[in-house]
């Protein structure tokens, strides 16, 4: 859910009006007072947006990332073999005063 967040110099409101059936995060006005977190619904955050633009605009809004799930990996029916290793080979150090 959208987290609104009221600015410093917000003055405190009791939102009403939202309609009927829009889901809610609590029953009656929505009360808002600077600095302090409200989750919302997205029916709730849609009704402001467009019956109370002025709110939205004294308001910082955090939205919860979205969530991507990758889809399951599927194994291969193809035998694969290695027909070869790994070699490391290492560079000898150089020495302080020895020349190459």
């Amino acid at each position: 859910m959208p987290t609104l967040i009221p600015r410093p110099g917000f003055m405190p409101r009791d939102i009403e009006g939202f309609p009927p059936k829009s889901k809610r995060s609590a029953p009656g006005a929505l009360h808002l007072a600077p600095g302090v977190a409200r989750e919302i619904t997205d029916d709730e955050l849609n009704f402001l947006g467009s019956a109370r633009p002025d709110v939205m605009g004294e308001c910082d809004l955090l939205t919860p990332p979205v969530v991507h799930t990758a889809a399951p990996v599927r194994a291969s029916a193809t035998n694969v073999t290695d027909s070869t290793s790994l070699v490391v080979s290492e560079k000898p150090s150089k020495k302080k005063g020895s020349a190459e």
